[in-house]
């Protein structure tokens, strides 16, 4: 079922509850106060939000109607009405210097006056709500969690993930969207506004999300999102571009159901990286592996890389070497792409770790202060871990199955086209 484009996002101090979509727009919570809770259901479907407010220790957590207003999105908050308080033994909540009662209604222009004072050594609380906007009341409560921390928390970063991607007609696109957090908090992602021509779902913990055009569909679309911590402070919003080729008039028989489906037939059609037709039926053999002299020649194709032809590429076994690839394995050597060995070995499969490195020197990537986010981190050989997670967090590989990046492991064809189509996305090709 389609999304509306502008779902409500309740967030207070900066972490936003998620929004379900079914039909209508529901906002996540704990179920209290029965008068107030207009579904059972919906309320149950709210169960697992998360909703927080900070504040460093010795300070008190307080609240304006701005940051209200911020949780929704773009609707604004009228009143508030309280139906679950903190535990006395954990401190109060307050408006003014009046204590807050179960059931009271606190309007707008009163927010600003509403704080919650912990009792000493107290780091977690909690209170739940029912917001009301000028469309109506919300019609079942959010929890908000009260923490008190050490230290100033510092606002997640979203700058690395790819602001524009692409798919082809009938097909879904699956994507990560990538964030850090300076503390290394749990992250949260979340949609703001839904694509207008296709269905998005999202895992709101780890980001990965799947964008599905609707049926008959190309052009252009679009989607929005933002990511918060665990603390409350949270990155601002981000958009996702997304286009939507016309059908190729073909699929590939082996690549039904495969992540990286739409990929292949976009290098295929740029010429990059082709597949075979067998039996009246296409084949990318995503599964095989693609050789190091390819990989690099492909590469320099794709990122529009203009090199002149070369007879002789200064490797001990340039005899093995494609004549047509050499102009851009000779290239890539002068530039300091390929390392200091004296032979090339063109015809070994190429592993994701050499990849990353050949990659992030072509293209210019960094990953400064990535943390622990794939299950291999530590294994993770230091000399190639920047170039590794640098293509990671753009968007040009992904984990495996396993959630690991696999230095060791053969760039498949599958693998490859991602990349490649990655390549051509960044440049607008």
């Amino acid at each position: 079922m389609k999304k509306p484009k502008k779902p409500l996002l309740f967030t207070l101090c900066g972490v936003l509850v998620a929004a379900v979509i079914c039909g209508c727009a529901l906002l996540l919570g704990n179920p209290e106060a029965a008068s107030s809770v207009v579904s059972a259901g919906l309320q149950h479907l709210a169960d697992d939000a998360y909703l927080a407010a900070s504040a460093v220790a010795g300070q008190e957590v307080s609240f304006t109607p701005e940051w209200f207003d911020n949780a929704l999105a773009g609707d604004t908050v009228t009143a508030v009405t309280v139906t679950r308080l903190p535990a006395a033994t954990e401190g109060a909540l307050k408006l003014g210097y009046g204590n807050v009662q179960v059931g009271q209604v606190i309007p707008r222009e009163s927010l600003s006056f509403l704080r919650f004072i912990p009792h000493n050594g107290v780091e977690n609380s909690s209170f739940s709500f029912v917001p009301t906007t000028s469309s109506g009341s919300a019609g079942y409560a959010l929890s908000c969690r009260l923490l008190v921390r050490d230290t100033v928390n510092c606002c997640p970063q979203n700058t690395k993930t790819a602001t524009a991607v692409s798919t082809h007609e009938g097909l879904s696109l699956t994507g990560n969207l990538i964030a850090e957090d300076p503390e290394g908090d749990p992250l949260h992602f979340e949609i703001c506004t839904y694509p207008e021509n296709g269905t998005l779902t999202l895992n709101a913990t780890t980001g990965a999300f799947t964008y599905t055009p609707t049926a008959g569909f190309s052009g252009e679309d679009s989607f929005s999102w933002r990511v918060q911590d665990a603390a409350g402070a949270f990155a601002p919003t981000a958009e996702v571009s997304v286009t939507v080729r016309e059908s190729t008039g073909y699929t590939f028989a082996d690549m039904v159901g495969h992540a990286a489906h739409t990929h292949a037939l976009r290098v295929s059609e740029k010429g990059l990286l082709g597949g075979e037709k067998m039996g009246g039926k296409h084949y990318f053999h995503p599964h095989r592996a693609l050789n190091r002299a390819a990989f690099v020649a492909i590469l320099l194709e794709a990122a529009g890389i203009e090199v002149p032809p070369a007879d002789n590429t200064g490797y001990t076994d340039d005899a093995d070497i494609p004549a047509g690839m050499k102009g851009a394995i000779k290239y890539a050597k002068e530039q300091g792409w390929l390392g200091e060995d004296t032979a090339f070995r063109p015809n070994e499969a190429i592993t994701r770790a050499e990849a990353a490195r050949i990659a992030a020197a072509a293209l210019g990537l960094s990953a400064p202060g990535y943390h622990e986010t794939v299950e291999d981190h530590g294994a993770i050989p230091v000399d190639v871990a920047d170039a590794l997670y640098a293509i990671y967090e753009g968007g040009y590989i992904s984990t495996l199955a396993d959630g690991t990046l696999s230095p060791g492991g053969v760039l498949s064809r599958g693998d490859a086209a991602k990349f490649f189509a990655r390549v051509l996305d960044h440049r607008g090709a």
